[in-house]
């Protein structure tokens, strides 16, 4: 199985869809094992999709969970989870105009107060208490808390399901997908709440192993309220689904105030587009922050406000570095998922690149003029990450670039993981692209042994450092 640039696909080779693509709500796509012939290449790139996960028509599915009648690797279970959550959210967040939705809420209005153009980019805690009025009814008039209700019911359900404590350390998570430009911001929302339960599983399962107690005895009768400081507290199931909350609806803002032409723009974006995009944070907090359903949900409204904040102080909009660990788990989590998928005005990294990337600054580093170069994120919440996440799947071909080189050195197949680094397989070595008259095929390599070597995709098209 490999992902393969459409461009680059060989109608002589007999493939067939390794993985099934979905094309949103309503719209059927293709299965995995459809037949990847002329006329579903030419249909997938009319669409807007650039690549697609293949194998050979006679090559076993790889991961295939027992007992399962629909025969569906854990990897096709996430991706259909997270294909449902993705079409919830498009449809609680686009279910109503938003412009007209705001004039609709102006008319309404019996005062003078007027919510101009941009005013959502505003995070005025001193704004008139007619104009806040007009923002609640805003959001509630575009935001259905109906369906709010039973998206969280969803959560809780993951919560339960695959991400409860029984089964947390059978799960690793792959969320790696075909993606098409108007699916993005819904698609990545969806991965990104998804990595998020799945880490704070882990990261719950890794408090309870230390003896840590649930935070609602925090305040109960049985706590010595002077250790309590020193007292160690693993995550209530309402908290996560409250930090889930936010993490799922993380990137409202950019359905907003002419941000979406911005967003979906071909091309290099400008620093004053920059500038206007990265003010999604505060309209996406304009819009949840006298919302209804989020008035007793201040983990979710937490997380929004500081998914871009870094514990450094160099993140955005009020670098701000004492974080909850909600929002410090979805801020890495957002950076690799938006850094590992093709943006109109920039290319992909490769996965295994962009979680060495959140490795390296997840630890103090001198630089060479005796400044110290302080982490982004926290050692220990990567980890949690990287110990639920699947980079490449058994069976998965792709190549190995050495750090000095900007061109891929072999092509291997991913034979076997190691646990807690799945940047570093075991890989079968298929052939070597520096000298091909050398025989390479069949070695085994574990990566864990060669640092020099790292993993990218045959179409990924950024091989120079993460800077």
């Amino acid at each position: 199985m490999q992902k393969i640039s459409l461009e680059q696909l060989d109608m002589g080779e007999k493939l067939v869809l390794a993985r099934p693509v979905l094309l949103g709500s309503g719209v059927k796509g293709f299965n995995s094992g459809v037949e990847v012939n002329e006329r579903v290449a030419r249909k997938l790139i009319e669409l807007g999709f650039t690549e697609v996960w293949v194998r050979g028509e006679n090559e076993p599915q790889s991961g295939v969970i027992e007992g399962c009648d629909d025969e569906l690797t854990q990897t096709e279970k996430f991706l259909a989870i997270k294909q449902n959550i993705a079409t919830s959210l498009a449809d609680i967040m686009t279910e109503k105009d938003p412009e007209r939705e705001m004039l609709r809420v102006r008319s309404m209005s019996r005062t003078n107060i007027k919510l101009e153009k941009g005013s959502l980019t505003k995070l005025d805690p001193a704004r008139p208490p007619a104009e806040m009025k007009l923002l609640k009814q805003f959001s509630e008039a575009i935001i259905s808390v109906s369906k709010l209700e039973q998206f969280l019911k969803d959560c809780r359900d993951l919560i339960d399901g695959p991400f409860s404590p029984l089964r947390i350390d059978k799960v690793s998570v792959n969320l790696n997908d075909n993606r098409i430009e108007s699916s993005y911001l819904f698609n990545h929302m969806a991965n990104c709440g998804i990595y998020f339960l799945a880490t704070i599983a882990r990261y719950n399962a890794d408090l309870k192993a230390r003896g840590a107690v649930c935070s609602d005895a925090k305040f109960g009768p049985g706590i010595d309220h002077n250790k309590r400081k020193n007292m160690l507290f693993f995550f209530s199931d309402e908290e996560i689904a409250s930090g889930a909350l936010g993490a799922f609806m993380h990137d409202i803002g950019y359905l907003h105030d002419g941000m979406p032409d911005i967003l979906f723009k071909q091309g290099a974006i400008s620093p004053e587009e920059h500038s206007i995009l990265k003010k999604h944070v505060e309209v996406s907090m304009n819009v949840v922050q006298h919302h209804i359903f989020f008035a007793n949900r201040p983990l979710a409204k937490h997380v929004i406000e500081n998914h871009h904040e870094r514990i450094n102080k160099k993140g955005y909009p009020k670098q701000r570095s004492n974080l909850h660990v909600f929002s410090q788990i979805l801020g890495m989590i957002d950076c690799f998922d938006s850094m590992t998928q093709d943006r109109p005005w920039r290319k992909k990294f490769s996965r295994a690149k962009v979680l060495e990337w959140m490795y390296d600054n997840s630890e103090q580093k001198a630089e060479a003029d005796g400044s110290i170069h302080e982490p982004m994120f926290d050692r220990e919440l990567v980890r949690c990450f990287e110990r639920v996440l699947m980079l490449y799947e058994n069976g998965e071909v792709v190549d190995l670039y050495h750090a000095k080189t900007a061109t891929p050195v072999f092509r291997c197949r991913v034979k076997s993981q190691n646990p807690g680094r799945p940047d570093r397989p075991v890989v079968e070595l298929t052939c070597c692209h520096a000298d091909p008259a050398r025989n390479v095929e069949g070695k085994i390599i574990n990566l864990l042994n060669m640092p020099d070597l790292y993993m990218g995709e045959s179409s990924d098209f950024r091989k120079e450092p993460i800077v």
